[in-house]
């Protein structure tokens, strides 16, 4: 959602409305008695693309068709045959596990060598939801301001802006009102697949607001869905962000919109047009992306011998932790892939403690309050032949490490837009 556009890793759930589509088509195979093989089939690759896609999406995913599926089976439970289905299932369902194992195996692996690598507890109730986010649209989101040119400027917009953005705009929720009172008109099958999917957008929305909730006036915390699964599940210690379940409560603000859209349009005369064509309008104004910033990169890609891949590069400046990281970071994660080297900028979302601990030495000796020539001797001896600095960059903590590296390597040399500085006893 346009909420996420600060994570473009997070944009990536088409998994989840196709995953309900494709259990929608298996379930209603099943109850006429007809073979599920293809949807499994079907629903099992979309599960494995989602998780290849991002790993939220596929949260959000598994979560939605558990609880269609279980709301569905539990009404019929008595009517349903099972051995067939059952059967037609097993092998889809065996590869889906086994395709998500082999992609979250290397996640895994690094939670077991990492132990900072799971999501600490005060991070995810940094980033959950609480009751005044359900009226946040976030920062991107086209408002009146926009619509007469009187918006503030793209870089200014999300300043005081909270990331949590549950509100799913004024005019969807208008439609999806209209839609659930005029449900009566809806078939009985629209209406069971349109509560079902209003239960899943609920329990996403659960899970947005954490772990916990603490009790008014008291110390005491109350566990939520989520932290019990935290409890009990490894793979949910990785989600900090937990205000992003809420895309299942949009999801279903949408399907309910859509209803309330299609009785407007059943209105007769000038009326029902005015009424459903408006309410498009203002839909598709209100959902435009508007104010987003651009950054443009250069090119960091062209052709160049590539080095031994042992031959690692120290890039300056360095953030102090996550919270400071900015375009540089995406700039030297391109220039990493283009040369095959190694670099100690690039890395953003978690950080792996040697690299936080080389954050903290680096702004130390920029402080004054460690010795350069140390670190600078220990990054030489685990491989470190080099450091690097964007030539256009101009940053207070560069004047510190221009002066003190030519100080000791002697003017930088020049490569594609970056100075060079050799190490001094580098291999």
């Amino acid at each position: 959602t346009l909420a996420q556009l600060g994570h473009l890793n997070q944009l990536t759930p088409p998994g989840v409305p196709a995953a309900l589509a494709s259990l929608v088509f298996v379930l209603r195979r099943w109850q006429r008695g007809e073979s599920v093989a293809i949807g499994m089939w079907v629903l099992a690759g979309i599960l494995i693309g989602q998780a290849a896609l991002g790993w939220y999406g596929f949260a959000y995913a598994l979560l939605a068709v558990s609880v269609v599926l279980v709301g569905w089976v539990s009404r019929r439970i008595r009517s349903l045959r099972w051995r067939r289905p059952m059967l037609s299932a097993a092998l889809p369902l065996t590869a889906a596990v086994a395709g998500v194992w082999l992609l979250a195996s290397p996640h895994l692996q690094t939670a077991r060598q990492e132990q900072d690598f799971t999501r600490h507890q005060s991070e995810v109730r940094w980033y959950s939801a609480d009751a005044q986010h359900l009226l946040n649209r976030g920062a991107y989101r086209n408002g009146p301001d926009d619509w007469t040119g009187h918006a503030p400027e793209a870089e200014i917009r999300h300043e005081g802006v909270a990331r949590q953005a549950l509100h799913p705009g004024w005019v969807a929720i208008a439609l999806a009102i209209v839609g659930f009172i005029s449900r009566k008109r809806l078939s009985a099958d629209q209406r069971e697949w349109g509560s079902l999917l209003m239960l899943a957008g609920l329990v996403g929305l659960v899970m947005a607001f954490g772990d916990s909730v603490g009790l008014p006036g008291t110390d005491r915390r109350v566990l939520l869905p989520l932290g019990w699964l935290q409890k009990i599940v490894e793979p949910a210690r990785a989600y900090r962000a937990a205000w992003r379940f809420s895309f299942l409560f949009t999801l279903a603000i949408a399907w309910w919109g859509a209803a309330g859209w299609m009785r407007l349009t059943a209105i007769s005369g000038a009326k029902g047009k005015l009424f459903s064509y408006g309410a498009l309008l203002f839909l598709l104004l209100e959902s435009m992306p508007a104010g987003v910033p651009v950054l443009a990169l250069e090119d960091q890609s062209l052709s160049r011998p590539i080095p031994s891949r042992t031959e690692a590069v120290l890039t300056l400046p360095a953030p102090v932790d996550e919270y400071t990281e900015d375009h540089r970071e995406a700039r030297w994660l391109w220039r990493a892939l283009a040369t095959g080297r190694p670099v100690t900028g690039g890395v953003t979302g978690w950080v792996p403690p040697w690299s936080r601990d080389l954050r903290h030495r680096i702004e130390a000796c920029e402080r004054g309050q460690a010795d350069t020539a140390d670190l600078m001797a220990d990054l030489i001896e685990v491989g470190v032949t080099r450091v690097e600095i964007f030539a256009e960059d101009d940053d207070s903590r560069l004047v510190f490490w221009r002066d003190y590296l030519s100080r000791i390597s002697g003017p930088p040399l020049r490569e594609d837009r970056v100075e060079v500085y050799p190490l001094s006893g580098a291999p």
